[in-house]
């Protein structure tokens, strides 16, 4: 996989080794089709733009996941960090821990999975607590 990590925040930087990390187990473990593979981290203003413009919300949130399944592209994430930081308080989390939740929930969008179906979405949240429990130390 040819992952591009956009690090636009530079807040973000600090992240991009657990992404790698991340993105890597995900590739051995789900089987994703070789191809690429683009995580942006974005402002809350790009991102409130984005969310109204895909899924008409006036509102920034967390992460948007577009997957294309093209025969060389997999899709674009887009991750707001001042979103998700707002998560991990109202969570309790730690950032980190948060943002693992975050990468997580948009590797099972991109492999196919929605939460708009209970069993769905029963089993996105199982694929984020396993993700955090093996790279909370991270």
């Amino acid at each position: 996989m040819n992952l591009q990590i956009n690090l636009n925040d530079p807040e973000s930087i600090q992240y991009e080794e657990l992404i790698k990390s991340l993105t890597e187990h995900i590739q051995n473990r789900v089987l994703f089709p070789d191809g690429e593979l683009s995580i942006s981290f974005i402002d809350s203003k790009e991102m409130k733009e984005l969310n109204n413009q895909y899924r008409s919300k006036d509102k920034a949130t967390d992460v948007l996941t577009f997957p294309i399944f093209d025969d060389d592209i997999l899709g674009d994430i887009y991750i707001c960090l001042e979103e998700v930081y707002k998560k991990a308080t109202d969570y309790n989390l730690e950032k980190k821990d948060q943002l693992i939740m975050t990468i997580a929930h948009s590797y099972a969008h991109l492999t196919g999975y929605d939460h708009n179906d209970d069993n769905e979405r029963e089993i996105m949240e199982d694929y984020e607590d396993f993700l955090l429990k093996k790279y909370k130390q991270f």
